[in-house]
């Protein structure tokens, strides 16, 4: 009898083993399930988050955005060198009749205030006609936009007596302004 009494004892220790094992394991899997759904989800989340993006950026107005950042942050870093900036769009402009002639510049660095050193170039520019001036301008502000116009002088140099203009020829004079330096970071939270 003591045979079958631990025949007995080790079926019911083996079944009850197996019975906890499978609640543990079910558990485990109903657990595995769940998780798998959420991950499921944020994985479509995601990859619908990263289709509109990607739609975002191949936009026309994403790509000239992130163009404009990029010359920003290029003209900045040659802040000092405003020189160069205006003698690289002259000789991108060599081909064309609106080509600048410098006359005069001069350089000026004034001492940090806050951080921040002032960069000034003042030319002055052959007389051409006005469109021509205007498209010299334009690529300025296009090519370097962290130069900032302080002053800016178009004064027409042919008039006949009666006070009107007889040529649409312009003279040209500019202040470009630009910083370099870090501001000093603002503490007012």
């Amino acid at each position: 009898m003591s045979f079958k009494k631990e025949d007995s004892d080790l079926t019911q220790i083996l079944l009850l083993t197996l019975f906890l094992c499978s609640a543990v394991f079910g558990a485990w899997g109903w657990w595995i399930k769940t998780e798998a759904q959420e991950y499921r989800r944020a994985t479509e989340t995601e990859a619908l988050n990263f289709n509109s993006l990607k739609d975002l950026l191949a936009s026309a107005e994403s790509k000239e955005a992130v163009l404009d950042h990029r010359r920003r942050e290029e003209s900045k870093r040659n802040a000092s060198k405003t020189s160069s900036i205006i003698a690289s769009i002259i000789s991108d402009m060599s081909k064309s009749a609106a080509k600048p002639e410098i006359i005069s510049s001069r350089t000026d660095k004034s001492p940090p205030v806050g951080g921040l050193t002032k960069h000034t170039y003042l030319a002055t520019f052959g007389v051409k006609p006005l469109r021509d001036q205007i498209v010299f301008l334009e690529r300025i502000r296009s090519r370097a936009p962290h130069l900032g116009f302080e002053k800016l002088e178009l004064s027409n140099t042919n008039k006949n007596k009666k006070g009107g203009s007889s040529s649409d020829t312009w003279g040209l004079t500019v202040k470009l302004v630009s910083y370099s330096g870090e501001a000093p970071a603002d503490n007012s939270e």
